[in-house]
Protein backbone atom coordinates (compact mmCIF):
# COMPACT_ATOMS: atom_id res chain seq x y z
CA UNK A 1 0.00 0.00 0.00
CA UNK A 2 1.28 3.46 -0.87
CA UNK A 3 0.44 6.82 0.67
CA UNK A 4 -0.96 8.05 -2.62
CA UNK A 5 -3.54 5.25 -2.65
CA UNK A 6 -4.88 5.93 0.84
CA UNK A 7 -8.27 7.58 1.05
CA UNK A 8 -7.79 10.46 3.47
CA UNK A 9 -10.59 12.53 4.90
CA UNK A 10 -9.70 15.98 6.23
CA UNK A 11 -9.93 16.31 9.98
CA UNK A 12 -12.29 19.15 10.75
CA UNK A 13 -13.65 20.84 13.82
CA UNK A 14 -16.93 22.74 14.10
CA UNK A 15 -16.71 26.32 15.35
CA UNK A 16 -19.36 28.95 15.94
CA UNK A 17 -17.65 32.18 14.96
CA UNK A 18 -18.82 35.78 15.28
CA UNK A 19 -18.82 37.67 12.00
CA UNK A 20 -19.32 41.43 11.56
CA UNK A 21 -22.92 42.36 10.73
CA UNK A 22 -24.29 38.90 11.61
CA UNK A 23 -26.41 38.82 14.78
CA UNK A 24 -25.62 35.25 15.80
CA UNK A 25 -22.40 33.24 15.51
CA UNK A 26 -22.02 31.31 12.27
CA UNK A 27 -21.27 27.57 12.27
CA UNK A 28 -18.24 26.70 10.14
CA UNK A 29 -15.77 23.85 9.93
CA UNK A 30 -12.08 24.49 10.27
CA UNK A 31 -9.35 22.20 8.99
CA UNK A 32 -5.60 22.03 9.23
CA UNK A 33 -3.67 23.28 6.22
CA UNK A 34 -1.05 21.25 4.41
CA UNK A 35 2.51 22.55 4.26
CA UNK A 36 1.95 23.31 0.57
CA UNK A 37 -1.08 25.46 1.43
CA UNK A 38 0.92 27.25 4.12
CA UNK A 39 3.67 28.00 1.58
CA UNK A 40 1.04 29.43 -0.78
CA UNK A 41 -0.03 31.67 2.10
CA UNK A 42 3.54 32.90 2.52
CA UNK A 43 3.72 33.60 -1.24
CA UNK A 44 0.38 35.48 -1.09
CA UNK A 45 1.54 37.58 1.88
CA UNK A 46 4.93 38.24 0.27
CA UNK A 47 3.28 39.46 -2.93
CA UNK A 48 0.95 41.73 -0.94
CA UNK A 49 3.92 43.21 0.94
CA UNK A 50 6.04 43.69 -2.18
CA UNK A 51 3.10 45.31 -4.02
CA UNK A 52 2.69 47.74 -1.10
CA UNK A 53 6.46 48.38 -0.89
CA UNK A 54 6.78 47.13 2.70
CA UNK A 55 8.99 44.45 4.20
CA UNK A 56 7.73 40.92 3.62
CA UNK A 57 8.24 39.54 7.11
CA UNK A 58 6.31 38.63 10.21
CA UNK A 59 5.63 41.59 12.42
CA UNK A 60 4.77 43.85 9.48
CA UNK A 61 1.02 44.34 9.75
CA UNK A 62 0.20 44.16 6.04
CA UNK A 63 2.20 40.95 5.64
CA UNK A 64 0.69 39.34 8.75
CA UNK A 65 -2.89 40.20 7.84
CA UNK A 66 -2.44 38.88 4.29
CA UNK A 67 -0.94 35.65 5.66
CA UNK A 68 -3.83 35.27 8.13
CA UNK A 69 -6.44 36.03 5.46
CA UNK A 70 -5.02 33.35 3.17
CA UNK A 71 -5.03 30.79 5.99
CA UNK A 72 -8.60 31.69 7.02
CA UNK A 73 -9.86 31.46 3.44
CA UNK A 74 -8.23 28.06 2.95
CA UNK A 75 -9.00 26.53 6.36
CA UNK A 76 -12.63 27.53 6.90
CA UNK A 77 -15.18 25.26 5.24
CA UNK A 78 -18.93 25.51 4.71
CA UNK A 79 -20.55 23.52 7.54
CA UNK A 80 -23.42 22.48 5.25
CA UNK A 81 -21.09 21.44 2.41
CA UNK A 82 -17.78 20.40 4.03
CA UNK A 83 -15.95 20.10 0.71
CA UNK A 84 -16.60 23.76 -0.14
CA UNK A 85 -14.79 26.76 1.24
CA UNK A 86 -16.77 29.02 3.56
CA UNK A 87 -15.08 32.09 2.06
CA UNK A 88 -15.97 31.36 -1.55
CA UNK A 89 -14.13 34.46 -2.74
CA UNK A 90 -10.79 33.37 -1.30
CA UNK A 91 -8.39 35.57 0.64
CA UNK A 92 -9.43 38.66 -1.34
CA UNK A 93 -12.96 38.27 0.05
CA UNK A 94 -11.60 37.91 3.59
CA UNK A 95 -9.50 41.06 3.20
CA UNK A 96 -12.32 43.03 1.59
CA UNK A 97 -15.19 42.02 3.88
CA UNK A 98 -13.53 41.58 7.29
CA UNK A 99 -11.57 43.95 9.49
CA UNK A 100 -8.15 43.18 10.89
CA UNK A 101 -9.56 42.20 14.29
CA UNK A 102 -12.00 39.73 12.73
CA UNK A 103 -9.29 38.22 10.52
CA UNK A 104 -6.95 37.91 13.51
CA UNK A 105 -9.72 36.32 15.61
CA UNK A 106 -10.52 33.72 12.93
CA UNK A 107 -6.83 32.96 12.39
CA UNK A 108 -6.23 32.54 16.14
CA UNK A 109 -9.30 30.30 16.50
CA UNK A 110 -7.87 28.07 13.76
CA UNK A 111 -4.41 28.10 15.34
CA UNK A 112 -5.77 27.32 18.80
CA UNK A 113 -7.64 24.26 17.50
CA UNK A 114 -4.51 23.12 15.64
CA UNK A 115 -2.49 23.50 18.84
CA UNK A 116 -4.99 21.32 20.67
CA UNK A 117 -4.72 18.46 18.18
CA UNK A 118 -1.05 18.84 17.26
CA UNK A 119 1.19 15.89 18.13
CA UNK A 120 4.04 18.38 18.60
CA UNK A 121 2.27 20.32 21.33
CA UNK A 122 3.88 19.78 24.66
CA UNK A 123 2.94 21.00 28.11
CA UNK A 124 5.28 23.54 29.65
CA UNK A 125 6.51 23.26 33.20
CA UNK A 126 6.64 26.26 35.59
CA UNK A 127 10.34 26.93 34.87
CA UNK A 128 9.62 27.15 31.14
CA UNK A 129 6.79 29.64 31.79
CA UNK A 130 9.07 31.73 34.04
CA UNK A 131 11.79 31.80 31.37
CA UNK A 132 9.28 32.66 28.66
CA UNK A 133 7.77 35.43 30.82
CA UNK A 134 11.28 36.86 31.34
CA UNK A 135 11.89 36.80 27.59
CA UNK A 136 8.56 38.52 26.96
CA UNK A 137 9.46 41.21 29.53
CA UNK A 138 12.64 41.94 27.56
CA UNK A 139 13.26 44.43 24.74
CA UNK A 140 11.73 42.25 21.96
CA UNK A 141 8.94 40.86 24.13
CA UNK A 142 6.10 41.66 21.77
CA UNK A 143 7.79 39.78 18.93
CA UNK A 144 8.55 36.79 21.18
CA UNK A 145 4.96 36.71 22.43
CA UNK A 146 3.47 36.92 18.93
CA UNK A 147 5.62 33.98 17.75
CA UNK A 148 4.17 31.79 20.50
CA UNK A 149 1.37 29.42 19.59
CA UNK A 150 -2.05 30.58 20.84
CA UNK A 151 -2.13 27.83 23.46
CA UNK A 152 1.23 29.02 24.78
CA UNK A 153 0.03 32.64 24.78
CA UNK A 154 -2.98 31.58 26.84
CA UNK A 155 -0.73 29.57 29.16
CA UNK A 156 1.56 32.57 29.70
CA UNK A 157 -1.41 34.85 30.41
CA UNK A 158 -2.91 32.40 32.91
CA UNK A 159 0.47 31.82 34.56
CA UNK A 160 1.06 35.55 34.95
CA UNK A 161 -2.48 36.14 36.25
CA UNK A 162 -2.04 33.41 38.85
CA UNK A 163 1.37 34.77 39.79
CA UNK A 164 0.01 38.31 40.20
CA UNK A 165 -2.88 37.15 42.38
CA UNK A 166 -0.39 35.29 44.60
CA UNK A 167 1.64 38.45 45.23
CA UNK A 168 0.69 40.46 48.31
CA UNK A 169 1.79 44.04 49.06
CA UNK A 170 4.64 43.96 51.58
CA UNK A 171 4.46 47.59 52.57
CA UNK A 172 1.46 49.61 51.46
CA UNK A 173 3.34 52.90 51.79
CA UNK A 174 6.20 51.84 49.53
CA UNK A 175 4.12 50.01 46.96
CA UNK A 176 6.67 47.18 47.03
CA UNK A 177 5.41 43.65 46.52
CA UNK A 178 6.87 40.36 47.56
CA UNK A 179 5.95 36.76 47.02
CA UNK A 180 3.52 35.38 49.58
CA UNK A 181 4.79 33.77 52.77
CA UNK A 182 5.35 30.08 53.27
CA UNK A 183 1.71 29.55 54.19
CA UNK A 184 0.51 30.56 50.70
CA UNK A 185 -0.07 27.92 48.05
CA UNK A 186 2.59 27.78 45.33
CA UNK A 187 1.83 29.15 41.90
CA UNK A 188 1.19 26.34 39.45
CA UNK A 189 1.70 26.54 35.72
CA UNK A 190 -1.54 26.20 33.77
CA UNK A 191 -2.15 23.25 31.56
CA UNK A 192 -2.65 24.82 28.10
Amino acid sequence: MKFSTLKREPVTHALDVPLPGIATPTRVLVRQLSSDEEQKGVAFATKAAVDAAVRAERGVQLYDVALWAHAVAAAYLDAENPGAPFFDGGPAQVLEKLGIDSIAYLFRAKQRWEDEVSPLRSAKNPDQFVNLARDIAGPNGDEIYMRCAPATQLGVALFMARLLTAIEPDDESSGAATAPGASSAPVEAPSP
